[in-house]
This record gives structure tokens, sequence and C-alpha cells, in this order.
């Protein structure tokens, strides 16, 4: 996702919250004067950590030491390092080095090592606010920042933030937007009762406001995580944002994965925050998005087949490969293909009836309790078949059980097998069944 979102984009203007944060002294900081310690060129990322300058860098903050000298370390030799382009084929493991090396470990004395943390976080985040710098550096920039962790390894709390206000800044480019969310997702799963209370803004502004055009893949990645980090809030996530993700949970013209995290947020957040009325519905809505996980499986297959038979060669990518070859066009379901929709099925379980019994649609379902609690019995099962036989037989077994049709033997539903009759409350007569079109349209 992020590489698709890193391709160039427009310059734009610093937050201005986070630009008074850079005031505050990396600014003051990042600037050089010659006669300083460390005046040579930073040097590529092979040679950097076993440099002298490192090694004395590190041996300070054991000692205790985090003085303006350790400052002109970082600016001059370490910050560039994400910006060199030899470093360039190696940026992941660059970006997780630098903090590694930089921030300190369990031998560093504690409060240098926090100093360090904290002067490494600013001088990220003027990186990731930099409209001159390079998409790439300003992305791995920004995951430094959500990467930061103390000396006890847990993530760097006062990063909450400025992650939380970069992820909801529509002015920064959609890539540096992604790699903050994908940090602040972190803290809050880290310390939900701390990182919570910051957060949920964010979220409900994610949800309820309408997605870009100029880039819906991106907007979806972010409401996806922003879904999530409802889900780890549980009952303690804004009912703004609840109330959101029911609506998008209800949006037949949502991608798929966007309304299944959407399904898991209703429903770890259920208790005091979906009504019983909603709940029961909501039942039948989770089993026609599980039957529509299928089709939209099987439907890449129907178009690959096409796609077989044309070319005269099987198809081999990332979904499916030949079964048979290209003399009786045979595919079958990759098992990455059946893997997505077992991971579906168990996501939409959860949302019907999770571990906790303060969570989950059956919780305040009602009367619709034994339909929510069997549906995701059905489902919970589904995917723990689909993980152990990830084929085609075994996915079309499972949705014939999904929508309460019978299976012949070896996984293949039978001709006649039709649906079982919908549970009250019935859906309006004019709606159409997903499976029949699974662009619900």
């Amino acid at each position: 996702m992020i590489s698709r979102a890193t391709r160039v984009v427009p310059a734009v203007c610093r937050p201005p919250a986070l630009a008074a944060v850079v005031r505050a002294g990396v600014l003051l900081a990042l600037t050089w004067a010659p006669g300083t310690v460390h005046a040579q060129a930073p040097k590529p990322w092979r040679l950097f950590e076993a440099d002298p300058a490192t090694v004395k860098y590190r041996d300070d903050l054991r000692l205790g030491t985090f003085d303006d000298s350790s400052k002109d370390y970082l600016t001059r030799l370490a910050v560039p390092q994400l910006a060199l382009e030899v470093n360039r084929p190696l940026i992941d493991r660059v970006r997780r080095r630098m903090r590694e090396t930089l921030c300190g470990d369990a031998s560093t004395d504690p409060r240098a090592a926090a100093a360090a943390t904290d002067f490494v976080m600013r001088a990220m985040l003027a990186v990731a606010q930099d409209a001159d710098a390079e998409p790439i550096v300003r992305v791995n920039a920004m995951l430094l920042v959500g990467e930061l962790k103390g000396v006890d390894q847990k993530p760097w709390a006062s990063a909450v933030g400025p992650l939380a206000e970069a992820v909801g800044d529509a002015r920064l480019p959609m890539a540096v937007r992604i790699a903050a969310a994908a940090g602040l997702a972190r803290q809050v799963a880290a310390a939900p009762k701390t990182a919570g209370p910051v957060a949920g803004p964010v979220v409900v502004k994610l949800l309820s406001d309408k997605a870009p055009d100029d880039d819906p893949v991106a907007a979806d990645w972010l409401r996806e995580r922003a879904l999530s980090m409802l889900a780890t809030l549980g009952p303690a996530a804004p009912r703004e944002a609840v109330v959101s993700a029911v609506k998008l949970l209800d949006d037949a013209s949502q991608p798929l994965d966007v309304r299944v995290r959407a399904a898991a947020a209703a429903g770890a957040a259920a208790a005091g925050a979906v009504g019983e009325a909603d709940a029961g519905r909501l039942v039948d809505t989770i089993r026609g998005l599980a039957v529509l996980a299928v089709a939209t499986e099987t439907d890449e297959v129907d178009r690959l087949r096409v796609r077989q038979r044309l070319t005269g060669q099987p198809q081999v990518g990332g979904f499916v490969q030949g079964g048979g070859g290209p003399a009786d066009g045979t595919i079958a379901v990759m098992p990455l293909a059946c893997r997505r929709a077992a991971w579906r099925f168990a996501t939409l379980a959860a949302a019907l009836a999770g571990d906790d019994a303060q969570r989950g649609l059956a919780s305040v379902a009602g009367g619709r309790k034994g339909d929510a609690e069997s549906l995701g019995e059905t489902l919970r099962t589904a995917a723990a078949r689909l993980d152990a036989t990830p084929d085609e037989p075994t996915l079309l077994a499972e949705l014939a059980t999904i929508r309460g049709g019978a299976a012949a033997p070896g996984g293949v539903p039978t001709p006649d097998a039709a649906p079982a009759p919908a549970p009250e409350p019935a859906k309006p007569a004019d709606e159409a069944s997903p499976f029949d079109n699974p662009f619900g349209q």
C-alpha cells in the first residue's frame, strides 16, 4: 500500500502544530556551524556503525551524556542517512538500525536515551514535513517516528500526539499520513488507555470525512487502519466513530475489506454503542458480506479462466494457477485467495461473537443473539477449515454452509442446494443478493 502511495506528490505546507514542535528546538539543533567536532560528511551506512564518531556517541549515551556534541553528531551524520542515495536499496534496514543505534539500548543511561530519542523524533518530524525532501525519505522518516521505543522497548509515548496530528492533516501527502497511521496504530495497541483519547478524534475524522478522489486506494487504507484502531479500543471507542463504522458496514458501495474491518470495529465496541435493532439487522448484513467475500475470489477466478482460454496459457499469477494446463482450462483457487477469505471469515466471526462477553454484536442483539452466535461459529469453523485446506472445493463447501445450503461429498455444493430462508427480520424485497452481484451495485 505504501509503495503505491509513495509516488511523487505536490508540495504541502507544514502543519502549524507540528511546526511549533520543530521550532521548539530542533531547527536550532539542526543548524551546523564550521568548527564543530563532526565536520565530515555523512558516510554510507555500511561504514556508519563502525565509525569512531558513532562509537563515541553510543559510549557517551551509556555514560549519561547527551550534549551539543551529541546533537551535532545526529544532525551532521545520522539524520541524513535516510536521504543518502547509496543507502536507498537498504532503506528499510537503515531505518531500523538508526532507531537501534541512535536511541540507546538496555545498557544506556535512561535519561540520556530519552533525550536522544526525543531529539531523533523531532528531527524526523522535520524531515517528514519537508516538502522539498523526496517522498521515500519523508515516508521513512515518519515510519521511524512511529517505530521509536524507550529503553523498556515500549513505543515512545511522546510520539502519540505528533503521529495523530500527522494522520489527520490533509495537507500532508497520503504516503506520509499512512506512515504516521502505522505508528499511531502501534501506540494504540500498546497503550489504549493513554493513546486512545489522543487517537480517538483522528479516527472519527477519518471515518466521517469523504474519501478524496485523487487516491481512493490510499484513502481506503487509512480508513481500514482507523477501523482497526477502533476495534482495538473496543467499548472505549468514541461513539461517533462507531456510528460511522456501522454506516460503512451498511454501505454496499464501500470496498469489501473496509466493510469487514467496519464489522470488526462495530462488534468490538458493541456494548453501549450499537443498539439492539442495529445489532440484529447487522447479523444479516454480515452473512451477506461473508458470501460476498467468496464471490470476490471466485469472480477473479472466472476472469482468469477467460483470459487463459484466450491466451492458451495457464495463469500463474498471485491469485490462481493452471490446474490441468491450457488443454482442459482447469483452474484452482490459490491458497492465498482461500486464506484471504479465511481471514475475512474469522474477522466477521469475532465481530458477531468475540471472546469477551462484552464484545461482539451478539452481546447486544437481544432476540437475535442466538442467530449472531450461530453465524459466528459457522464463520469461525469455515475460517479454520479454509486455513487447513485452502482449495476451491473447500471454499465452495463453506460458502454453501454459510448460505444455509447442503454440500456434496468432496466439498462441492450440490446443484439443487438452495439457501435457507433468511432469518427475521427479512431483507427488503428489492435488495439483491450480494452473491448475485459481487460489486454491490
